[in-house]
């Protein structure tokens, strides 16, 4: 069957809007990888590929895994990660990522506080986060983080994400005020973190990356300072929307 013309004739309006709330005042990320081409690939979700598919068909596929989104379901999870974090004794902060749902950003922060969360970024336009692709852009740690600072002055922070702790140390010799450790091991977290403040105790410390609800609690480190979880503000189930449509 062909949904394409269940598609709304006024959808990439829509879309476009869902990108523009997001949008910083000042693009610092973009200004630290500049205006010269890069090539990157898209791994998609599921086992189909974007490449070729029709445009609609795409957003088709966007809203299957988004539409079927529960308040409720993400409350849950944000109460009961602060639930974990007061079991433990964890003096840190839970915090979502910049991700939400489409639309309706505001209420999914929002829900995020009232649950005793954090909200990391609202938007691109708070703090400035050096992933991997804006380091392998730059060149290196050292010039993505001076180059931000450079614009980003005195009253914006500058967080890179680190593979190692080495990464961790360069950035914050570089500036940096919070570092990611990312996808480390639950085992390793804490000598890590421990690590990068012995040598820089004023830097933020944040675990982040493949962190669920079942090891949360092994995160909780007395070096780390941010344990956040993009499912916070993501707190709805992948359903086959297509299958209720089917029947």
């Amino acid at each position: 069957m062909n949904f394409e013309a269940l598609v709304p004739p006024n959808i990439k309006e829509t879309v476009i809007s869902w990108i523009e709330e997001d949008l910083p005042l000042l693009d610092v990320g973009g200004y630290v990888v500049g205006d010269k081409e890069e090539t990157g690939h898209l791994l998609c979700k599921s086992s189909c590929t974007m490449a070729g598919r029709p445009w609609a068909e795409a957003v088709y596929e966007y809203f299957n895994l988004k539409v079927e989104w529960k308040h409720s379901d993400g409350d849950v999870i944000i109460c009961t990660a602060v639930g974990i974090k007061n079991r433990e004794g964890w003096n840190g902060e839970i915090a979502g990522t910049r991700k939400t749902t489409p639309g309706l950003r505001a209420v999914e922060k929002y829900s995020l506080i009232v649950g005793g969360g954090s909200t990391h970024r609202n938007d691109l336009s708070q703090m400035v986060m050096l992933k991997d692709n804006h380091i392998w852009s730059c060149g290196d740690i050292t010039k993505a983080v001076t180059k931000a600072k450079s614009a980003a002055g005195f009253s914006m922070k500058v967080e890179v994400e680190c593979q190692s702790i080495e990464e961790a140390w360069t950035a914050a010799a570089a500036g940096a005020e919070v570092v990611m450790l990312d996808n480390f091991d639950p085992k390793d977290i804490g000598n890590a973190a421990l690590k990068v403040k012995e040598k820089f105790p004023n830097v933020v410390v944040e675990a982040s990356g493949g962190i669920t609800q079942d090891t949360m609690h092994l995160f909780m480190d007395s070096h780390v300072d941010v344990i956040s979880r993009g499912n916070l503000t993501q707190g709805y189930p992948c359903i086959d929307f297509s299958l209720k449509i089917q029947r």
